[in-house]
């Protein structure tokens, strides 16, 4: 049949696919070289419980058997070509399992007797996908700043953590970021918010400085003596 019929929507007689036709129109068994359909076929046992089992004795097949007629019966084009397993009469759910190939028929004079020759159609290959993982690079300097940059495709994530607990993190396309110890970021073009001292050190230093400022002041004052 030709390849544009989806060979989930055929059913079949005695005599193969329904309804008989040439032509355009092609649905026909396949013959082997005596010129005899090959239909109603049974399988060998199933070589596992509950499993399909092969279709064994299987003679040659041949399109010899449409003669001269070979063009008009299989004009040249792509045809659905292949077994079918069918439980019962036709019918809408007659079809159980088919196994199915593609082949492309020419119109060759020179070929005897039926005047055609054939190729069969190569199957397609899935598309395959290929996933990189993120590099990830962690960095640490001497004054506690902790810089970790994760790349993925054109993206760069930068995440960088000072000893005091800031943390900033960049999201930036395209650009190597950088931290220098002090704080401060750059980029090639792009500019990263600056991450000063944390706040919590700097209000113990202040109330540090607020104590010894008091102290100081005590002991500057003379001292009285009461009796």
């Amino acid at each position: 049949m030709p390849a544009s019929v989806d060979p989930a929507t055929l059913t079949f007689g005695p005599q193969g696919p329904l309804p008989a036709g040439t032509g355009a129109n092609l649905r026909q068994p396949l013959f082997s070289g005596a010129g005899t359909p090959i239909v109603n076929k049974t399988t060998a046992v199933a070589s596992a419980p509950g499993g399909g089992g092969l279709l064994t004795g299987m003679p040659t097949i041949s399109f010899g058997v449409f003669g001269a007629s070979g063009p008009q019966i299989i004009p040249a084009g792509t045809y659905n070509i292949g077994f079918a397993c069918t439980l019962g009469l036709a019918s809408a759910t007659q079809l159980d399992k088919y196994w199915n190939a593609q082949m492309t028929f020419a119109v060759d004079s020179a070929d005897k007797p039926s005047g055609i020759t054939w190729t069969a159609v190569v199957g397609s290959t899935p598309a395959t996908t290929t996933t990189t993982a993120p590099a990830v690079t962690t960095t640490t300097v001497a004054s506690g700043v902790t810089t970790t940059t994760v790349k993925s495709g054109t993206a760069t994530t930068t995440t960088t953590t000072v000893a005091g607990g800031a943390t900033t993190t960049t999201v930036k396309n395209s650009a190597v970021v950088t931290t220098t110890p002090s704080g401060s970021s750059s980029s090639s073009g792009l500019t990263t918010p600056a991450t000063g001292a944390a706040p919590i050190p700097m209000a113990i230093w202040a109330l540090l400085l607020l104590v010894f400022g008091r102290m100081a002041i005590l002991l500057g004052r003379p001292v009285r003596i009461i009796r």
